[in-house]
């Protein structure tokens, strides 16, 4: 009798204590909702953004973003209050810790309106269907967040059921009387180009093939590639290039759904189709309007494909691209906040010079996608893609700069294994010593070191290996 009144007991304490949590934090909540009106008088009217990367702003963050624009367009107010741009986006976040970051401001704030912009999906992998154990955990606040962490080995954040996480994350805003408008995903369709079959890489019959591409031989190379296809089985790389020498016989259509087959395969960093039904489904059970910005990018595009006209990379817009995804969102905010669209168009040279983006702005944001582009170049998407869009890239920065920039043309030589030019600017050890870029290599020591071991230069580099 007495082992098992000991084993209810620790049994009963820690779900006293997990219930006490569980009610401190709700009433904390609700409590700081009633008292904080009493000694502070909202004046603005808040506009968050809620999403990655992309809503963040990048890689013109934090002075550029869409949620900036949106202000703009509706002319820094709404019912005669100045918006306050409250962007809860943060780069390599999941939906999981979106729903987290926006509960925790929502309830540090009175209740009031406002308006909430949700662009979020970019970084959402793991696809599973939640247990029912997991759903009834999922109602507490306690043990939803000790069942996510639990579920998120070595540290990784990884979401389970991406609609049910954005549905929970539009529930939150709408119970608190928000204005929620979200928005479907955009990816670089048609010139991003995952990478090819490992095991054909360097083989005789890729090789045809891309030299039949050279050529223009545009359906002789089709045809290698739907042999690899038939033989081998999908695969993203392989589609892409296949839809590439469609869109190169004049065959539009058939080159879109060869392209949209390859990244709904997956880890291709581009949403896919599934994730826009996703997201039309979560808007519209949880009574969030919609703006489809997969629509709007497709609309702007040569031919209905999406591509480095309105992208800088996989996923993340130009300026024209970030402009297209405000619009949207400004024009279902005016719609539904009754509120007048004040400058409907903004301009590319108006956003830079309204929000202070300079020259030394605009360089940082070349060598930023330069180093995106080397690092995708390892295993992101086709090697001799990426790398010549990193040489773009490099060329632009040093354009703006004025001048050369020597630990970038080290880098870009050892990547492609050009031994004499990376040997060249080796040897010019004080003026690389000189150079601000070295701060942007030395943060991943690692992949440096991999990429001069491949390129031959261990003599040049043991020194400095540690």
């Amino acid at each position: 009798m007495k082992s098992a009144r000991t084993a209810l007991l620790a049994l009963a304490l820690p779900a006293a204590a997990l219930a006490g949590v569980e009610l401190g934090l709700r009433g904390a909540g609700a409590a700081w909702a009633t008292v904080y009106p009493f000694f502070s008088r909202p004046e603005t009217f808040p506009l968050y953004a809620v999403g990655e990367s992309t809503a963040f702003g990048m890689p013109f963050g934090p002075k550029i973003s869409f949620p900036k624009i949106v202000s703009r367009m509706l002319g820094g107010q709404v019912r005669g209050r100045p918006l306050e741009i409250v962007n809860l986006a943060r780069p390599g976040s999941q939906t999981e810790e979106q729903y987290w970051r926006l509960l925790r401001e929502l309830s540090l704030r009175p209740r009031q309106d406002g308006l909430v912009l949700v662009y979020a999906g970019i970084n959402e992998t793991l696809r599973e269907t939640p247990s029912r154990l997991e759903l009834a955990l999922d109602r507490s606040l306690v043990l939803s967040r000790i069942s996510y962490l639990a579920r998120s080995p070595r540290g990784e954040r990884r979401a389970l059921d991406y609609e049910r996480r954005l549905a929970k994350i539009v529930a939150l805003a709408r119970a608190r009387g928000l204005t929620v408008v979200v928005s479907t995903l955009v990816g670089n369709v048609r010139d991003f180009a995952p990478p090819l079959p490992a095991s054909l890489r360097g083989g005789p019959v890729l090789e045809r093939a891309r030299r039949f591409e050279a050529l223009g031989r545009w359906r002789e190379a089709a045809r290698v590639y739907e042999e690899l296809l038939s033989r081998d089985g999908p695969h993203p790389g392989l589609l892409h290039r296949l839809g590439v020498c469609a869109l190169r016989s004049g065959r539009p259509a058939e080159a879109g759904s060869l392209f949209q087959r390859g990244i709904d395969l997956g880890g291709a960093k581009r949403p896919t189709t599934e994730q826009a039904r996703a997201v039309r489904r979560a808007a519209r059970r949880c009574g969030a309007a919609l703006t489809d910005s997969r629509a709007h990018f497709a609309a702007a595009s040569p031919q209905g494909l999406p591509g480095y006209d309105l992208f800088l990379d996989a996923h993340h817009p130009n300026l024209r691209g970030y402009l297209l995804i405000a619009g949207g969102f400004a024009r279902q905010a005016s719609r539904l906040l009754n509120t007048p669209l004040v400058r409907p168009q903004v301009s590319e040279a108006e956003l830079k010079s309204e929000n202070g983006f300079s020259p030394e702005d605009e360089r940082g944001v070349c060598t930023s996608l330069f180093m995106w582009f080397c690092g995708e170049a390892g295993h992101g998407c086709d090697r001799e893609e990426a790398l010549s869009r990193a040489g773009h890239y490099l060329g632009l920065a040093e354009r703006i700069s004025g001048r050369q920039e020597p630990v970038y043309r080290l880098l870009l030589a050892l990547l492609r294994k050009d031994r004499a030019e990376a040997g060249r600017w080796l040897a010019q050890e004080e003026r690389l010593g000189r150079e601000e870029a070295l701060a942007s290599l030395v943060c991943n020591p690692g992949w440096i070191w991999e990429v001069v071991a491949e390129a031959g230069h261990l003599e040049t580099a043991e020194p400095h290996r540690a």
